[in-house]
């Protein structure tokens, strides 16, 4: 994502779609919550494109996945995520400590990881585009 490389994206997606146990593989959470972390901090510039690369390649390699865990990815694609983590990204943008630690504490409870894997891909993706200085206007 800092680099802006589409291929590369695409490279680790494919590694991750699908790896883990469960209904909802950790390597797919944490698709979901990186996706939302991209769609959440989305300015007009190359990220875009890296999202869309991502996107892509989560749709080429979904059928290696169960079906609930397709589901919420392709949702993901179009920017649609469980409340939890939407609470989580909005209260990051809005940096409220106290929104933030409900948000946080909301987004772990749900499942027995998928919570945690998810906002580890938010808080991921939050830090790397927080880190990438934006383009001159």
């Amino acid at each position: 994502t800092r680099s802006e490389d589409g291929a590369a994206a695409r490279r680790a997606v494919a590694q991750l779609v699908g790896l883990g146990d469960g209904l909802t593989p950790a390597g797919d959470d944490f698709l979901v919550g990186y996706m939302a972390g991209l769609w959440s901090a989305s300015r007009k510039t190359a990220r875009d494109a890296v999202r869309k690369a991502i996107g892509d390649a989560v749709a080429a390699n979904a059928a290696r996945t169960g079906a609930i865990s397709r589901h919420y990815l392709e949702a993901a694609i179009g920017g649609e995520v469980s409340e939890p983590l939407a609470r989580l990204a909005a209260a990051i943008g809005h940096g409220n400590t106290r929104e933030m630690e409900q948000a946080v504490a909301a987004a772990l409870a749900v499942g027995a990881t998928s919570g945690a894997a998810a906002s580890h891909g938010l808080l991921l993706a939050a830090a790397t585009l927080a880190s990438v200085t934006p383009p001159a206007a």
